[in-house]
């Protein structure tokens, strides 16, 4: 049985036939994709090419999965567009609505967790890919991460204390799987350099826990530490 190959360059690779070049420029080269550390060798263009070719071969059913940063940084932009605008109506009274978190707090929350979540998630799932040449979440897997995310967000807005607790799990499920999805390729190409996200992540995780249950005494400290976390973050990812 002959392996899946990855188109990369408009020439021809006796290791496998020509195919229809995915982007449409016609015939190309392709790459036999042996495991997942081939699946993101060379230049930084062919983290897309390879989404894209899962997505034609069937291993993905939706190019909008095939990749971590397409729904999360739409998600990012939706919540910038419509989180801000409302909590203006609630802060200036056109919208009256009562929180189990308060709206103070869930503006706080959805700012750190909610906005700031959907754009690390998106970049971490798809750096990681560039970073050691090995596969992140996809499909299903991706898919249900965005589940998560999204039943937070959506538990946030909930006005009874259960819904804070299914909004505690739905995110600590949603930053466990970011972790672990970006944790394994990181651990199996040995880039020891990037380990530090994990943690970091355990500590966002705990952090959005402590503040969906609403423990008073903790609630300070979390917000500190999820900051914090994603300072640090920012300065790994900048050098």
């Amino acid at each position: 049985m002959s392996k899946p190959c990855l188109t990369v360059t408009p020439k021809f690779s006796a290791a496998c036939p020509p195919v229809e070049d995915i982007r449409g420029a016609g015939n190309v080269r392709v790459i036999p994709i042996g495991g997942a550390r081939d699946a993101g060798q060379g230049k930084r263009g062919e983290l897309l090419v390879v989404a894209a070719y899962r997505w034609h071969n069937g291993a993905v059913k939706t190019p909008l999965f095939a990749i971590g940063f397409r729904p999360f940084f739409i998600l990012a932009a939706l919540a910038a567009a419509f989180l801000i605008p409302l909590w203006v109506m609630l802060f200036t009274g056109q919208l009256s609505r009562v929180f189990a978190m308060g709206p103070i707090s869930w503006h706080a929350h959805e700012m750190l967790f909610g906005y700031t979540g959907a754009v690390l998630a998106g970049f971490l799932l798809t750096a990681v890919r560039y970073w050691t040449k090995g596969m992140t979440p996809e499909g299903i897997s991706l898919g249900a991460i965005v589940v998560f995310w999204l039943t937070g967000r959506v538990c946030s807005w909930a006005g009874e204390p259960t819904g804070l607790w299914v909004g505690a799990v739905a995110d600590g499920l949603f930053w466990l799987s970011v972790a672990v999805g970006i944790g394994r390729p990181i651990i199996s190409a040995k880039n020891w350099r990037n380990v530090a996200f994990l943690p970091l992540l355990a500590v966002l995780a705990v952090a959005d826990i402590i503040l969906h249950l609403q423990a008073p005494l903790w609630q300070r400290v979390a917000y500190d530490l999820a900051l914090n976390a994603i300072l640090i973050i920012l300065a790994i990812v900048g050098g």
